[in-house]
């Protein structure tokens, strides 16, 4: 069964080479471009973030922005293959625990 995914976008703050300078208009249209990059059946799960980043008396202006979409039949195949390794491999440990609990005790 697939589930839902997060994709990012952008996620830098304003000292990256990559933030958007200057103010007004050109911010507008560099997160149109950003937002214009996510595919259209999915431009209404966008979410656009602006927080603050630091502590004391410096901080700066961080922006996430990110859409959600379901995942690929890729991705859900390799995560279910982590599952999957995750439970043999606790099922390996559980032996060994087993084992060792049979012999120390």
């Amino acid at each position: 069964m697939k589930i839902e995914t997060k994709v990012i976008i952008y996620d830098d703050g304003e000292y990256s080479h990559t933030f958007p300078s200057g103010q007004g208009s050109s911010l507008i249209g560099w997160l149109n471009r950003k937002v214009n990059t996510i595919p259209e059946e999915y431009r209404d799960s966008a979410d656009i973030l602006f927080y603050s980043v630091g502590s004391n008396d410096d901080h700066w202006l961080h922006i996430l922005i990110t859409y959600t979409r379901l995942e690929t039949d890729e991705e859900e195949k390799e995560r279910l293959s982590h599952i999957n390794k995750a439970q043999q491999k606790e099922l390996s440990e559980r032996a060994l625990l087993d084992k060792l609990k049979a012999k120390y005790e």
